[in-house]
């Protein structure tokens, strides 16, 4: 007897589980040979995944340059009053009501300086929107930071933490490590390493603060 062909099932959230397909390996095993066949086999199979395991890595790296970890417990933002490279005076209570992004660097940090350029670009954007930006420097100078400015000119608020006290109250492990404070002061996101701060999908979990408020 002739065998009709069957209609396809139409997947939905209701349908069934259908046993997986079986995969068969990119490398057959041989199972006559003895030792040294096996460990041939061994190594070609690291050959094939090799790639594959590279390629997820790159993609860990691409989305952590892209992420903020939320900070357990929201703890509140510990207090500055620092003087600016532009003169200025800059302090925590300054921003209340908005949020916040507050950035830890030094110019003879690698990671600080390649994720600067970002930072401004963001800048350009959220200005206006009522969000504060800052990028406190660790442990260096005035003319210092003036000499990297010559190099890099961004105009966001660069208060100066000569003496590094302020950056030790913050929770932070390295440079650059950088903070989203909420309008009402407390600490919701960290972002320890360089991060493209232009972002789209990274500022708008910024810009959900303000609006959440």
């Amino acid at each position: 007897m002739m065998n009709r062909a069957q209609p396809q099932a139409t997947l939905s959230c209701s349908a069934l589980p259908q046993p997986a397909p079986r995969i068969e390996p990119l490398i057959q095993q041989p199972r006559s040979l003895g030792w040294l066949s096996r460990l041939v086999f061994s190594l070609a199979m690291l050959v094939v995944a090799a790639p594959l395991l590279s390629g997820m890595s790159v993609a860990r790296a691409a989305d952590a340059h892209l992420s903020l970890d939320r900070l357990p417990g929201t703890p509140q933002a510990p207090d500055f009053v620092l003087m600016g490279a532009d003169g200025d005076t800059y302090r925590l209570a300054d921003f209340k009501g908005q949020p916040l992004i507050v950035n830890f660097w030094a110019t003879w940090c690698p990671p600080c300086r390649a994720e600067m350029p970002s930072m401004q670009r963001a800048w350009e954007q959220i200005e206006q929107e009522g969000i504060g930006l800052i990028a406190i420097n660790v442990g260096e100078d005035l003319e210092t930071v003036q000499a990297f400015l010559e190099q890099v000119p961004v105009n966001f608020p660069l208060p100066l933490d000569t003496d590094s006290r302020i950056a030790q109250r913050w929770p932070m492990r390295g440079l650059p490590t950088t903070f989203v404070v909420a309008p009402d002061g407390r600490l919701i996101y960290q972002a320890i390493g360089e991060r493209e701060w232009d972002d789209p999908a990274l500022l708008e979990k910024v810009r959900a603060l303000k609006i959440a408020e």
